[in-house]
């Protein structure tokens, strides 16, 4: 009956609740419950932190608790405070020690991790809801933490579930296209978006869907033609503004980009992730947060909660980090912004020492400014709490060059191709490249659509003078990407080997194969595939 009122006339009950009979912290308790239901998510806020302390003298104060630490842990997410909602959530979990738990919560906390980063922790939470009770966008978080965990052969085999089970659901399938336009894995790919429906009829949800699609593909024609169609809805949008950022920034508009980073913050000035958003893309200089500080006065970094903290630190190291796992060392430019992030994930570290991935993005920011000692420090201060964060892990043989760090890392997560990738490094820095050959190997079989895997396999296999496997190795990159210049150069290179001069019986093959590639090549690159050719002749004498 509270409810139905509550639903009716919230600011009705909200004027009760203010002279209720009912004990003080029961009446605080439902306030800040209707306030969340008017949307006064900072005023629910305020008194559910002004009265945490008394819930600790009350007489039932589990009783209260339990009710208690949901409602922070909600309100915290819906204002974007992830590692406040993953404390609230934890602490309730410490009270409810016994399942089953209720399938709403372990939902919410999943959803937090994932927006932590820890698609690790995430999982565990998703596997304690009963198969009956996952919705269909559960499902569709799971298959993207599995992607971020780079299990594709968990995403195959759920992909191709869920698209059984959901067959007909335009928006579903939409958003599971997303995920395997990023694995590269076509056939299913496909296999979601075969049969939709014509482009006029989609409602606006599947629109935004298949729009972020057409980006993700780089398909712009087909991109324009949708925002042409919705534009009038989804140019205020602020939601909306990271993907009318990236659709700009392709057609080559950055004006235009810079405009629509700008605008989120505009809109929802008291919105985070707008905010961050626009410190991110909003100015030539992505990193000169200025004209923010004139837009939101509190964003003092001492002013900064605990998640707000993390993902300004994280905005800052944004670009640094993009250009390292790329190959990269981040350039002098990045420094600057470097430095604002080390600060602000500093703070973070010294107030929430007992969060591991508060230390773990700090040790990241301080490897990225080459500081591998301090880093190494962080990392392991971050296993100390949880010793299976593999992440954590990987990061430390990182920055120590060790493998014994690498090992505990793929103890945790054996799929993860990056720790396979990084083992594969330490290995040849140390001579040994068998072993990277086949560390490399293994990260293939997880990141099986990877063609720069299979290339670094055959440029390994043919230092190793093998170059039947370098020839394997380099012809599954081209099936992936079979106008990329570089593996084409270094197929025809292998071809030529001495090698297969000893190989009477196949050499008519072999020859075959080097006018083909030779010809693709040429099509691409006639310069580069004229000298390369003579250069390999002169040395070839069937």
């Amino acid at each position: 009956m509270y409810y139905e009122k509550v639903l009716h006339n919230p600011e009705k009950a909200l004027e009760q609740l203010t002279k209720s009979p009912l004990p003080f912290l029961e009446a605080a308790l439902l306030q800040a419950e209707v306030l969340m239901h008017l949307h006064r998510d900072e005023d629910a806020l305020k008194i559910l932190l002004a009265y945490q302390a008394k819930l600790d003298k009350s007489i039932n104060k589990d009783t209260l608790k339990l009710t208690f630490w949901p409602l922070l842990a909600e309100v915290q997410a819906k204002r974007g405070a992830w590692i406040e909602a993953s404390d609230a959530w934890q602490n309730y979990f410490k009270l409810q020690k016994e399942p089953p738990y209720p399938s709403d919560y372990l939902r919410e906390l999943a959803i937090v991790w994932s927006k932590l980063q820890r698609y690790d922790l995430a999982e565990q939470e998703w596997n304690k809801i009963p198969n009956d009770k996952l919705l269909p966008e559960d499902q569709l978080d799971i298959i993207n933490g599995k992607f971020h965990l780079s299990n594709f052969k968990a995403v195959d085999t759920l992909s191709t579930e869920f698209l059984k089970k959901y067959p007909t659901q335009t928006d579903l399938r939409l958003k599971l296209a997303q995920i395997l336009a990023l694995t590269k894995n076509t056939a299913l790919y496909q296999d979601a978006i075969k049969d939709l429906p014509p482009l006029e009829s989609l409602d606006n949800s599947s629109s935004k869907a298949y729009f972020q699609l057409a980006l993700i593909n780089a398909d712009f024609p087909l991109a324009q033609q949708l925002f042409d169609a919705r534009s009038s809805l989804w140019k205020d949008d602020p939601t909306f503004t990271p993907t009318l950022y990236q659709y700009y920034t392709n057609l080559s508009k950055p004006d235009l980009a810079q405009t629509a980073a700008r605008q989120g913050a505009q809109l929802f000035p008291n919105q985070l992730d707008a905010a961050l958003f626009a410190i991110q893309h909003g100015n030539d200089d992505a990193y000169n947060a200025a004209w923010i500080t004139k837009l939101h006065p509190d964003y003092d970094i001492d002013q900064l909660s605990a998640t707000e903290l993390l993902i300004y630190g994280l905005a800052l190291q944004e670009e640094a980090l993009e250009d390292f796992l790329s190959g990269r060392a981040p350039s002098v430019e990045h420094i600057p912004a470097l430095y604002q992030s080390a600060q602000a994930l500093e703070k973070l570290a010294q107030h929430y020492s007992h969060i591991p991935e508060a230390l773990y993005y700090y040790g990241q920011t301080l490897y990225l400014l080459g500081k591998k000692e301090n880093a190494l420090e962080k990392f392991q201060s971050a296993i100390r709490i949880d010793d299976s964060y593999s992440e954590a892990y990987l990061n430390a043989g990182l920055a120590s060059g060790t493998i014994s760090y690498i090992n505990k890392a793929l103890q945790w997560a054996p799929n993860n191709p990056q720790a396979w990738e990084v083992l594969a490094m330490i290995e040849l820095k140390q001579e040994n490249l068998q072993e990277a050959i086949k560390a490399y190997h293994q990260a293939s079989i997880f990141k099986p659509y990877d063609p720069t895997l299979y290339f670094k396999i055959g440029e390994l296999q043919l230092q190793a003078n093998n170059p039947k496997q370098a020839v394997e190795a380099f012809d599954q990159a081209l099936a992936i990407t079979p106008n990329e210049v570089e593996i084409l150069q270094e197929l025809l290179k292998a071809l030529y080997h001495p090698y297969f001069l000893t190989q009477k019986e196949t050499l008519p093959n072999i020859t075959a194969q080097q006018q083909e590639v030779y010809e693709k090549l040429y099509q691409l690159n006639p310069k580069e595939a004229v000298q390369l050719r003579k250069k390999l002749i002169s040395h070839w004498k069937p």
